[in-house]
């Protein structure tokens, strides 16, 4: 008995192991030229629902309302990408053009301002280290003025290099436009003739999948709406006592900012902050630092636990697959590694696959010994009775 369930327990260790190693070299080395039809197949499989309501609530035909859905979520998707395209050119456009500007009007004469009470302390304190330090003022000043001067040229060079990227972006995009027209059209043909190439197990596997992958995907982002709604509530509260203006706008800025993979919160405040401080205003941009440190401690105590009570994952868990996600995928495994091993777990909670035996399913020690200690019993008054019986007789 021993021997088999070993036996099994290895089969299904090499068995999943061979699906994880082929699923992480599919991620690894196909997935970004399969990328543009995986995007067609997400934006055809986040429309479906919708599709699928506005068909039974009218008469019109499902293909129909499919390429009037699209067509409408596409001249969304595309004035949106025009405004904010707009909006971010002319955004660095203006700073481009300022920057020697504010250089010399702002930053030198800051940093001359605070080089100069600097000086006038170490002259109380050292007059010897005066000279080196005037020395190296002007190092600073002249490696700043050289690096104001060549950022306009790096900028160009920057935007040159994404602007040869575009062609191949947008080439991918209409990839993704037309493969999303063929697959939401065909959307249950595609799905069941994947199904129907699994049987048995692997086909409840799939259905397993297909269910719970939605579900998962929500809680998600229920999760990080209530990561934000923090954010928002503490950068509110530390921008009032700061006593800035529109407080209300620029926490909800830096809510959605923190969201966002690899920016984070310090993208707005680290920078404001020494602003700030090369200003003058040095007790507001030690309060924006602050900020800034009490907004990211909150978060990585918080993250995993949200996280993992939205979608039913222990926090512990959920921390260790944001981490070996980052680590092994970069942005997309620190969302889609807790994702997939939160599907995993569903799977097993639902009795499809068995990859850990849970606690509940285990029987306490002492339970067996009272229940082995009350069969022992019940068997003793037994054999007493029939011996009381052979000797009436």
């Amino acid at each position: 008995m021993q021997t088999e369930k070993r036996r099994a327990f290895l089969i299904n260790l090499m068995y999943y192991s061979t699906i994880l190693v082929l699923g992480y070299i599919f991620i690894k080395y196909f997935l970004g030229e399969l990328f543009p039809f995986v995007l067609g197949f997400i934006i055809a499989f986040i429309l479906k629902p919708l599709i699928r309501w506005i068909t039974k609530k009218s008469k019109v035909g499902n293909k129909t309302i499919s390429i009037i859905i699209l067509i409408i979520f596409y001249a969304l998707l595309g004035l949106g990408l025009f405004f904010a395209i707009v909006k971010i050119v002319a955004i660095l456009s203006n700073l481009f053009e300022q920057a020697p500007h504010i250089y010399s009007a702002e930053i030198a004469p800051a940093i001359t301002r605070i080089s100069s009470k600097f000086s006038d302390f170490i002259l109380r304190i050292d007059p010897e280290t005066l000279s080196f330090l005037q020395q190296f003022e002007t190092t600073i000043l002249d490696s700043l003025a050289n690096f104001v001067k060549n950022f306009s040229t790096t900028a160009i060079s920057f935007l040159t290099n994404i602007v040869t990227k575009i062609p191949a972006f947008f080439l991918a995009f209409f990839f993704s436009i037309i493969s999303s027209f063929f697959i939401t059209l065909d959307y249950d043909k595609i799905t069941n003739f994947f199904s129907i190439q699994f049987s048995g197990s692997l086909k409840t596997v799939y259905e397993g999948v297909q269910k719970n992958t939605i579900s998962v995907l929500w809680n998600f982002f229920k999760a990080y709406i209530v990561i934000m709604g923090i954010t928002f509530v503490e950068s509110a509260i530390a921008l009032t006592i700061l006593q800035y203006g529109n407080a209300i706008g620029i926490a909800i800025i830096i809510a959605i900012v923190d969201v966002l993979p690899v920016l984070g919160s310090g993208t707005v405040l680290i920078p404001w902050a020494i602003i700030e401080m090369i200003n003058g205003n040095v007790y507001a941009g030690i309060g924006l630092l602050v900020s800034y440190v009490l907004i990211t401690v909150i978060r990585q105590i918080i993250e995993p636990r949200i996280v993992g009570d939205q979608i039913g994952l222990y926090p512990l868990v959920t921390l260790m697959c944001m981490y070996l996600g980052t680590l092994y995928f970069g942005v997309a495994g620190l969302f889609g590694v807790p994702i997939l091993v939160t599907v995993l777990v569903k799977l097993q909670e639902d009795g499809i696959i068995k990859f850990y035996t849970h606690p509940k399913e285990m029987v306490v020690p002492s339970i067996k010994i009272d229940k082995q200690l009350e069969l022992n019993e019940q068997t003793e008054s037994t054999h007493e009775g029939e011996e009381n019986d052979e000797t009436e007789l």
